[in-house]
């Protein structure tokens, strides 16, 4: 199991799958549910990296890790809205997005480890 949390071509095909997954069984609502959970959890997990780089910057780095931590957000949020308002299949798929983004870097923190 750590290999495959390791390897980022696991990954792409672990979101491949599932994608295709969503694609099959909830149409195009369900597909661009599950981008929109990727890409807004993507953004988040960009966001939270360099907040906690900019941590290391000193005094300015303090207010730039606050300004990048709360600018996340409106794109997750923005994310979440979009796909409430496709309906049907497409809040359920962008969990599953979540979810899948979540567990895989989960994952790959405790293979790191």
């Amino acid at each position: 199991m750590k290999r495959f949390f390791l390897d980022r071509r696991a990954w792409v095909a672990s979101l491949v799958v599932v994608l295709a997954l969503c694609a099959v069984f909830g149409g195009w609502r369900g597909a661009s549910g599950f981008g929109l959970g990727v890409v807004g959890t993507g953004v988040n997990m960009v966001g939270l990296k360099a907040a906690t780089k900019a941590m290391t910057l000193g005094k300015t780095g303090g207010w730039l890790a606050t300004v990048v931590f709360l600018a996340k957000w409106p794109v997750f949020i923005v994310c979440a809205w979009a796909c409430w308002r496709l309906g049907g299949p497409g809040p359920g798929c962008f969990l599953a997005g979540v979810g899948l983004v979540y567990c895989l870097v989960v994952g790959w923190a405790a293979a790191s480890a």
